[in-house]
């Protein structure tokens, strides 16, 4: 014996250092227990400290503040019933959230001073007018680009 294996080595619950229950199959066993679903804030005006967030609404400014002795870039988000502070640690600039851009918020609230913040959170980038249709089409060919297979060498004529 090493020291990590025998009598004493699993936990007082019975199960060993490996997860399993001492005389088990491996994937046999209770079933994994789901998260309980946490309720989300859509309205900023809804949001609370250390709860889930997921808002849509207008950047208002953007800028960057220390944090500690980093810096972060904070974008304010106004959606009609408030504003939320996004700071990206780290970050000088995010592609995208300027001011004027429509944009979705996902995180955990948290206060930094007497402001409501997402530190990092998840964002997507929506359409002026929210109704999708601004979307951006796959990218066409250029004019005059030779499309050609792997492998093959575009003729002189082709190239023009």
């Amino acid at each position: 014996m090493n020291g990590f294996e025998g009598p004493g080595s699993g936990r007082c619950d019975g199960t060993a250092v490996t997860g399993r229950r001492a005389g088990s199959r491996p994937g046999a066993g209770p079933p994994a227990r789901q998260p309980a679903a946490r309720p989300v804030a859509s309205r900023i005006c809804d949001a609370r400290p250390q709860a889930r967030v997921a808002v849509t609404g207008i950047v208002r400014l953007t800028e960057i503040v220390p944090v500690g002795g980093s810096v972060a870039c904070r974008c304010v988000i106004f959606d009609g019933t408030g504003e939320l502070d996004a700071l990206f640690l780290g970050r000088r600039a995010v592609c995208g959230l300027t001011a004027g851009a429509r944009c979705g918020v996902t995180g955990t609230a948290g206060m930094r001073g007497a402001r409501l913040v997402v530190w990092n959170p998840r964002y997507r980038l929506e359409p002026p007018d929210g109704s999708g249709a601004g979307r951006l089409a796959a990218p066409k060919p250029l004019a005059g680009r030779v499309l050609r297979s792997p492998g093959r060498r575009p003729t002189l004529a082709e190239l023009g």
